[in-house]
């Protein structure tokens, strides 16, 4: 990313230290953003028909229950970040289902999800039940945490202004928006909270006795996982709720992204 060297010259000029340049860029991914508006060929969508592979078995919940089809990425035609906070597969789609039968509580742990890579999509399965689907466009944003006290903010607000002349922010995942990567929606509570009570209940993180406990923790589950997808619903019951998909960093090297955690959680 040329921008990001420019950024960072520009930064110097105007009178911050390299410290501060490093300590914002900290606090800062890359990301993606997908929106309704655009040209070309669609990189993702929200909804529509589902378009399994014949060989692909529809997924379902632990007790067999289908899950319902959310929103498709079409891997080959996102633009490529020099980061490694955004590696994805460079062909095939990513097709993400979850529950609908089940809301998100706030100890956790998510909902049951599923998210399959395929190398080609089936036919439109035009019987199953669907919203109309919307096409989305990407273009390249940065993401600030927002979970995190940042202290003495003047150097950090003069930083995030001079970005926005290089990159827009990302904004707030909907129902014709999606974000890649970046860091957790918050509207009540973050998606890493999710991911950390579900680890809890697993055993695979030591119990939450206290506050101390609840953000080493959390800070643990923000250095590890990585929002695969955030994005709205079109269902007219809950028009405001975000899906959010996690997934661990090694993961994503990996491709496994049978190791998702995923919640739902409504805006407002």
């Amino acid at each position: 990313m040329d921008e990001l060297e420019a950024f960072r010259a520009d930064a110097l000029q105007q009178g911050v230290s390299t410290a501060e340049v490093e300590a914002w860029l900290g606090g800062t991914r890359f990301c993606l953003q997908l929106d309704a508006t655009g040209e070309g060929t669609p990189a993702a969508q929200i909804q529509g028909w589902p378009t399994l592979p014949t060989d692909v078995s529809w997924p379902v919940d632990a007790q067999g229950q289908p899950l319902g089809f959310l929103a498709a990425i079409h891997c080959a035609v996102l633009p490529r970040l020099d980061t490694p906070d955004l590696v994805l597969p460079r062909q095939g789609h990513l097709l993400f289902f979850q529950s609908y039968d089940e809301l998100w509580d706030d100890n956790g742990p998510g909902l049951p999800e599923q998210v399959l890579h395929v190398r080609a999509l089936g036919p439109e399965q035009s019987h199953l039940p669907h919203y109309e689907r919307v096409d989305l466009y990407p273009s390249v944003r940065f993401s600030r945490d927002n979970t995190q006290d940042p202290g003495p903010s003047h150097p950090l607000d003069q930083l995030t202004e001079l970005a926005r002349t290089y990159w827009p922010e990302a904004e707030q995942p909907g129902s014709d928006r999606m974000r890649i990567g970046g860091y957790g929606d918050v509207a009540h509570n973050s998606p890493e909270q999710t991911v950390m009570y579900e680890l809890v209940a697993q055993g695979l993180l030591p119990s939450i006795d206290s506050w101390d406990d609840f953000f080493r923790l959390h800070a643990q589950v923000q250095r590890e996982w990585l929002p695969l997808a955030q994005f709205g619903s079109l269902e007219e019951d809950c028009p405001d709720t975000n899906a959010r998909f996690m997934i661990r960093r090694t993961d994503l090297e990996q491709a496994r992204f049978d190791r998702v955690i995923s919640d739902a959680e409504f805006g407002g």
